[in-house]
C-alpha cells in the first residue's frame, strides 16, 4: 500500500496516559512496503528520536530518523498531539516525510508499538496532509 494509510489501535489503558506510559511499553516499530513488506526502523523505550521532531523541510539521508532510498525518501518519527505537535508525553505518532523521486515514496504500511514483547499495530490514520510539495505530515494515535 502506498501513501498514508495507517490507523488507530485501541488498547486497554488511562484516557491520559501517553504511549510511553504504557505498562510493557518497549518502544515502537515502522515497516514500509517498496518491493515486498519488510521491517524498517526500530526504536527503543528511551529513544530521544521520538521525544524531537526534525525540520521535515531539511530532513536528507545525514538527518533523518529513517528512510530508503539513499536518502530519497526521508522520514522523521515522533511522539505528539493530535495536531501532530511535538508531545514527548503524547498518544500519538507522528511521521514527517520528504521525498525526491514521487514514485517510490510514503510506502509506510505500518507502525506498530512494541508491548510486552507483542506488537501493537496501527491500522488507520487519524490525520494525513502533504505540505510542502514531495512532503507529507502523517499521524496515527493509539486510543489509550
Amino acid at each position: 500500500m502506498k501513501g498514508a494509510g495507517l490507523a488507530a489501535v485501541f488498547l486497554s489503558s488511562p484516557a491520559s496516559a501517553g504511549i510511553q506510559d504504557i505498562a510493557g511499553y518497549e518502544g515502537v516499530r515502522v515497516y514500509e512496503v517498496t518491493f515486498v513488506l519488510a521491517h524498517s526502523a526500530d526504536f527503543a523505550a528511551g529513544d530521544a528520536r521520538l521525544t524531537s521532531k526534525l525540520d521535515g523541510a531539511a530532513l536528507s539521508q545525514a538527518g533523518r530518523d529513517f528512510g530508503f532510498f539513499n536518502g530519497y525518501e526521508n522520514y522523521d518519527l515522533h511522539f505528539s498531539d493530535a495536531s501532530g505537535s511535538l508531545d514527548p508525553l503524547g498518544s500519538y505518532l507522528t511521521t514527517d516525510g520528504n521525498c525526491d523521486v514521487p514514485f517510490q515514496c510514503f510506502n509506510l504500511t505500518e507502525v506498530a508499538i512494541l508491548v510486552n514483547g507483542a506488537e501493537q499495530f496501527a491500522t488507520g490514520v487519524v490525520r494525513a496532509a502533504y505540505g510542502q510539495p514531495g512532503s507529507f505530515v502523517l499521524c496515527v494515535r493509539w486510543n489509550l
